[in-house]
């Protein structure tokens, strides 16, 4: 399971975090991001009932992409990954990104903050 990916928020995120399948958390930081706004993406519940608007939707999003500017992102650890091995360093790590200035929802916040203390929980 993804916390979050780039395309979260319609691309207006710099963290790419998971769960590893080989035990512990990853998170990929972008190194560049989108600055222009982007129109809505398709709403994908079109597809099921009314293709063409979904085509003309996608379409619009498409070209806004293919044409959106990009920066580099200057901040420290840019482009790069780390793999925290327990959930409060993963936590730790992202409470140390957001500082720095990095993107990402504030639901992967409360996320691991309620599996941490479900787990806490548990073990009581």
């Amino acid at each position: 399971m993804s916390y979050c990916r780039w395309s979260t928020d319609n691309f207006s995120c710099d963290l790419y975090c998971y769960e590893h399948v080989d035990g512990g958390y990853a998170i990929h930081i972008a190194g560049n991001r989108i600055v222009s706004k982007l129109p809505p993406d398709a709403d994908w519940r079109l597809a099921e009932t009314n293709w063409d608007e979904f085509c003309r939707q996608r379409d619009v999003w498409m070209e806004a992409m293919e044409v959106a500017e990009r920066e580099d992102i200057t901040l420290p650890y840019a482009g790069e990954s780390f793999y925290p091995e327990t959930l409060e360093q993963f936590r730790d790590k992202l409470i140390n990104l957001r500082q720095i200035g990095y993107n990402f929802p504030d639901y992967v916040l409360r996320i691991v903050d309620e599996e941490i203390s479900d787990r806490e929980a548990d073990c009581e």
